[in-house]
């Protein structure tokens, strides 16, 4: 009895092997027929890792010393500031991980610790330090309103620094957005995605950043930037028409006089630039709200935009860009009826 027990287990288990073994055979043999029976297409898609862009007038790639706004933009893929603005104007961290206001003068500012320089070099406290104080040197810098008034930069500790003004400025920390830059000899890093390779007579060679601290959660697919230099706008205006660069920037609002409509496209964003109707508050009828309210609304902002315009510019309601975080807030007036705006007008006897 007791010799047949193993048998009777050998056997159940070699079946059940045959068994396991004929299931995935049918399987594979079933999952093959439908696959035959799927008309199955690829499609191989040319993933773009250069992109060539176009400027005029270019005078140095240093984004304190230059004069070129084209050069600022490229800049900001090169050299990062302490903060940023964010899309809807609100701060955000960028090299600083923290930043605080102890007094009405003084503020503390972390920085992040997995930072580095385009060489491999790690940022430092004292590498802020450096930065404002090059840019104090230089009057004409763009950059220089936002640190003329910071009487001394303290180097703490290695991530840490305290900035102390000569007199208390409301909202400073919106100042501190200005690119920290490492003077290494000749040459300027930075900590931005994109690195100098080559600077050329007519052309600067960027390369991707492989040593970005964001390179894990925003690895850039583009892996080398070239930027053509020329003499003049038209020339760049050329350039693209013969396809010798990829894109263009520009606030000309007749570019399409220059490269024509057809064969491009185009994204327009608008800028913090506006136009506006003063009025006197203190005017025997214009000191109502409810009349200049009404004379707002009278006034046909969608056809000045169309018909003077020519569809280049976008209506407001506020001082503000319609994405600004301080509008979240802010009602629009209830009255919105043109009717409604006249009977207003009409209350208060103002002729239109």
């Amino acid at each position: 009895m007791k010799n047949i027990i193993p048998k009777i287990i050998i056997t159940i288990l070699i079946i059940f092997i045959i068994l396991v073994a004929l299931y995935f055979i049918t399987e594979k043999k079933n999952l093959k027929q439908t696959e035959e029976g799927l008309n199955i297409t690829y499609q191989t898609i040319n993933m773009v890792t250069n992109i060539r862009f176009g400027i005029s007038d270019f005078d140095t790639v240093n984004p304190y010393i230059t004069q070129n706004r084209e050069m600022l933009y490229i800049d900001s893929l090169i050299f990062e500031p302490l903060l940023s603005i964010s899309q809807d104007y609100s701060l955000n961290e960028c090299l600083a991980k923290e930043w605080s206001k102890v007094d009405a003068k003084s503020y503390v500012i972390k920085l992040k610790e997995n930072v580095k320089w385009s060489n491999g070099k790690n940022l430092t406290a004292t590498n802020i330090k450096d930065s404002v104080q090059t840019i104090q040197k230089n009057k004409d810098s763009i950059y220089y309103e936002n640190v003329k008034d910071i009487k001394n930069v303290e180097v703490i500790d290695t991530n840490t620094i305290r900035i102390q003004l000569n007199k208390e400025i409301p909202f400073f920390e919106y100042n501190l957005i200005f690119p920290i830059v490492l003077t290494d000899k000749d040459n300027i890093i930075g900590t931005g995605k994109y690195k100098i390779s080559s600077i050329q007579e007519k052309k600067i060679e960027l390369t991707k950043n492989e040593t970005w601290h964001k390179i894990e959660s925003e690895n850039p697919n583009i892996k080398t930037i070239t930027i053509n230099l020329y003499k003049t706008m038209g020339e760049v205006y050329n350039a693209f028409k013969l396809g010798s660069i990829d894109f263009l920037h520009t606030t000309n609002a007749n570019v399409e006089e220059y490269i024509g409509t057809m064969g491009y496209g185009k994204a327009v964003y608008p800028n913090r630039e506006y136009d506006y109707l003063a009025l006197n508050c203190k005017d025997t009828i214009l000191k109502y709200v409810e009349v200049r309210k009404a004379i707002s609304l009278i006034i046909d902002k969608e056809k000045i935009v169309s018909s003077i315009l020519e569809n280049r510019a976008y209506t407001a309601q506020f001082q503000l860009q319609d994405n600004n975080y301080l509008l979240k807030d802010v009602s629009i007036s209830n009255v919105t009826d043109t009717e409604e705006a006249k009977k207003l007008l009409e209350d208060n006897r103002l002729e239109l």
